[in-house]
């Protein structure tokens, strides 16, 4: 019954041209917060910009307000993770969506995908053969979707997200459309974030971290590494410059704190991950680091952090676990 509405949702769209409000998040994270009534919000953070898209249908053609975002990346499981929807809504449990292509009809499925902390992953899989790129040129989305209580009972249908994805450096321009300009959109591209399994010692303590792996390596908090480690030998102080979009790491520096530190959620789970943007000084000097913003905090590679900062990494292959050492300098 669900799909059956979602569905019919999804054919009202194809002959409509729907607007959706975007609100925009801080300019370092490049991205977009879609607001809907009953406490519900979508983060997408690979958004490039809005722009009205001219569509045909059964021999007539439609304007329609669309997001269009950078073609993310399939994880693992086929999945595409495009952006989370999060909740303040206590009845909301899990969310369904029928996505498909405007005029096209339906493509993929996410089913009663559950609610942790107040956030889902929409990371649907697509009925397709081969890659999402491989069909997504000119073609306009529908990402509509619907939010349940635990009973199945209607929270909310959010409608009016309407998607059209490019790959990095290219214009979106569909038929009657304007290109945009020449100027390559300041945004960054996404991926997925595992939460990391493995313990973490520090100086020969467990310390508790929400940490992430992406790809084979781990990725922690800046201000979580630099609380663990102030009053050592190997502290550093973190300041964020908002105007200029930087991060400065000074060694030798006790930290200030500020209560954000060593916070771990109660069942952590994956989390769309995108490059930050941000510049990194480390003792006066810029230092290109692959880094990714995670909810709205930076992550860094330890060992980058570790060899940056000079203190020891390693890694017990037979206890599964993770070390950090202010006693000794970093090694490869």
């Amino acid at each position: 019954m669900k799909k059956l509405k979602v569905m019919m949702m999804v054919l009202l769209m194809t002959m409509l041209a729907v607007s959706v409000a975007v609100v925009p998040a801080s300019a370092a994270t490049q991205s977009k917060e879609i607001t809907f009534d009953e406490g519900i919000k979508v983060i997408i953070p690979n958004y490039l910009e809005t722009k009205v898209v001219q569509v045909d249908f059964e021999e007539n053609s439609f304007d329609v307000t669309t997001l269009v975002v950078e073609l993310p990346q399939k994880n693992a499981n086929g999945e595409y993770p495009i952006f989370e929807i999060r909740s303040t809504n206590k009845k909301a449990n899990f969310v369904s969506s029928y996505p498909g292509i405007f005029g096209e009809g339906q493509l993929g499925s996410l089913e009663e995908a559950k609610f942790v902390d107040g956030k889902v992953l929409y990371n649907p899989k697509f009925a397709i053969k081969g890659e999402l790129k491989d069909i997504a040129a000119g073609k306009v989305f529908l990402m509509n979707f619907g939010v349940y209580d635990a009973e199945g009972n209607t929270v909310l249908d959010a409608e009016g997200l309407n998607i059209m994805f490019v790959e990095k450096g290219t214009a979106a321009t569909t038929k009657g459309e304007t290109k945009p300009s020449k100027e390559e959109p300041k945004a960054t591209a996404s991926t997925t974030a595992d939460p990391t399994a493995s313990k973490v010692i520090v100086d020969g303590k467990d310390v508790a971290f929400e940490a992430y792996q992406i790809g084979d390596s781990n990725y922690f908090k800046l201000r979580d590494l630099a609380k663990v480690v102030n009053g050592t030998g190997k502290q550093f102080e973190v300041k964020w410059d908002g105007e200029k979009n930087a991060i400065t790491l000074t060694g030798g520096q006790s930290y200030t704190a500020d209560g954000s530190e060593l916070k771990v959620s109660a069942n952590p789970t994956q989390q769309i991950a995108t490059y930050t943007t941000a510049k990194v000084y480390v003792n006066g000097k810029e230092v290109a680091f692959e880094a990714f913003q995670i909810n709205n905090n930076n992550y860094f590679k330890l060992r980058d952090i570790g060899k940056a900062l000079d203190f020891g990494v390693a890694w017990d292959e037979a206890a599964k676990s993770i070390g950090i050492n202010t006693a000794v300098g970093y090694t490869e």
